[in-house]
């Protein structure tokens, strides 16, 4: 469940990817959950190929999975998968 969490709130990460079939999987799983998690710049995984040579890189528009830390071991259980793809 995609929830808005306060900015305050202290958030760590625990997946982060350039690939939008690889993030979709990894939100669907998610979202099955009741772990609430917030994403940051899934909109830059919907921008156009950029070439390599630009400023920008596919790794610097992918999406960032963040949660509470207390929530944090067992999400990165769930995803340990596909946190392992990623590294």
């Amino acid at each position: 469940m995609c929830v808005r969490m306060p900015s305050d709130s202290p958030l760590v990460t625990v997946f982060q990817t350039p690939d939008l079939g690889l993030f979709a999987v990894v939100r669907s799983l998610l979202d099955s959950t009741d772990l609430p998690y917030e994403v940051q710049g899934e909109e830059g995984l919907h921008m156009l190929p950029v070439p390599g040579d630009t400023l920008l890189s596919r790794r610097s528009l992918g999406a960032t999975i963040r949660v509470h830390p207390e929530n944090a071991d067992e999400v990165r259980e769930l995803l340990s998968t596909f946190i392992d793809q990623e590294a």
